[in-house]
């Protein structure tokens, strides 16, 4: 698993941390389905250790909307438990 850990700033210039990374799951049809993840703050920390076969538990939204170009765009809302 690929953990790739940024430093952003917010409006605030204030700074914070931020962990991206991917989980795959499957599908009612067996077909695999990639969701892409961010974690921001303290948590970002706790990411940089997932090793490729980790089994975490991610709970949370589907959030869908439509973009400009009539797109529909899916955005998952997660929150990890604390580890």
């Amino acid at each position: 698993m690929i953990v790739e850990s940024l430093e952003g700033e917010n409006a605030n210039v204030e700074k914070f941390e931020v962990s991206n990374f991917f989980v795959v799951s499957k599908d009612d049809d067996g077909n695999k389905v990639y969701t892409n993840l961010s974690v921001y703050g303290d948590k970002s920390k706790d990411v940089r250790n997932f090793i490729t076969g980790d089994l975490i538990k991610v709970f949370g939204q589907i959030r869908t909307s439509m973009d400009n170009d009539g797109k529909n765009t899916q955005i998952f809302v997660s929150y990890l438990p604390s580890f």
